[in-house]
């Protein structure tokens, strides 16, 4: 391992929420299918960014989950 100077730093990525920002944009009434390896992400969005909102999921099978938003 070496020590190198100068080397620039890349730029931090956009974390503008990607594909789960999709939640943001929710009305009442309205659903989304989500891969269940997206849900804990999508759970985490609806909650820490939208407390105001209240959503309901329900497992739809081994791969996906329904996520509404309800008020």
């Amino acid at each position: 391992m070496k020590i190198e100077k100068n080397i620039p730093m890349p730029k931090a990525r956009d974390m503008d929420g990607g594909k789960y920002k999709i939640v943001d944009e929710m009305e009442v009434g309205d659903s989304i299918l989500v891969e269940n390896r997206d849900i804990q992400s999508m759970r985490n969005r609806a909650r820490n960014k939208n407390p105001e909102k209240t959503y309901a999921f329900r497992q739809k099978n081994s791969t996906h989950t329904r996520l509404w938003r309800i008020e």
